[in-house]
């Protein structure tokens, strides 16, 4: 683990296993504690981490660019920015980590859920409360394998399977079609990205030579082409045709990412479902 993350540490978690966590906090003293807690935890039960510690929100926003977290603990009563300030500029570039702010003061509970705050650790921060949300974490990346990580215009993006529509060759370059989302641009081979997307599970259906798409949102199927919820095209080869068609009428039939056919996930759905304890906690 580091005390502080590093501007390519980006390529430092993709690398690794496990849970990738910060903790953003001026006191020297708590944030040490809170490593040493996390790294007894991780120990105990075999979970890889990476975890970086920031002493301020501006050093976050200097060093941590491009990088992606799973869980971001922030102090709130920070100098200058303060740990509130920062959640909402992580929300902008990171809809999906787990967000959990470590405070003694609690009137800032309300602003949490304008953030999709997970959970509030009050000082001082008792080590049960705090294993439980490390156990939250570990769940939740573990579930259907549900985000993967890509590189878009030096930013490390994370990006949720289920929300995938489709990607599109073109040139050097790979298209990802979103829900509700602008397309993502990555300069990678074709071939590179959809295996690592399918890693685990075959979330996209290769379809063409240049077009893989995610059957989850495909409405019907013919021998030349497909048509997706929306009424998109898209062209369908001879070979990929019966492939396709197998993996239509699994999908359909499975329900496989838990949501309707063609339904784009809720950016929190999975933080919503394995949720059982309130907002704030009290850690004292």
């Amino acid at each position: 683990m580091e005390r502080h993350g590093t501007r390519n540490g980006e390529q430092e978690q993709k690398r690794m296993a496990g849970l990738r966590i910060c903790y953003c906090e001026d006191e020297t003293a708590q944030a040490e504690w809170l490593r040493k807690k996390v790294l007894e935890w991780a120990e105990k039960n075999q979970v890889p981490v990476h975890m970086d510690l920031y002493a301020s929100a501006e050093e976050f926003l200097f060093k941590a660019e491009g990088a992606s977290y799973d869980l971001l603990l922030l102090d709130i009563a920070m100098k200058e920015m303060n740990g509130m300030e920062l959640a909402r500029k992580v929300r902008e570039r990171d809809p999906e980590a787990v967000l959990v702010f470590v405070t003694s003061d609690p009137g800032f509970a309300l602003e949490g859920y304008e953030v999709d705050a997970y959970r509030y650790l009050m000082k001082p921060v008792r080590e049960d409360k705090l294993f439980e949300v490390l156990a939250y974490c570990r769940t939740r990346e573990s579930v259907e394998g549900q985000s993967v990580l890509l590189k878009s215009e030096g930013e490390m993006c994370r990006i949720m399977r289920k929300n995938i529509l489709y990607m599109e060759a073109r040139g050097h370059y790979v298209e990802l079609h979103l829900c509700g989302q602008e397309p993502l641009i990555v300069k990678a081979g074709f071939a590179d990205i959809l295996n690592e997307i399918n890693a685990g599970s075959e979330a996209l259906v290769k379809i063409h030579r240049s077009y893989a798409v995610n059957p989850g949102h495909v409405a019907r199927i013919g021998r030349t082409d497909c048509c997706l919820i929306d009424g998109e095209r898209l062209p369908v080869s001879k070979s990929a045709y019966q492939h396709l068609n197998e993996k239509f009428i699994i999908w359909k039939g499975d329900g496989k990412w838990g949501i309707s056919s063609g339904e784009c996930a809720p950016v929190s759905l999975l933080c919503w479902e394995l949720r059982r304890s309130p907002l704030l906690s009290d850690g004292r």
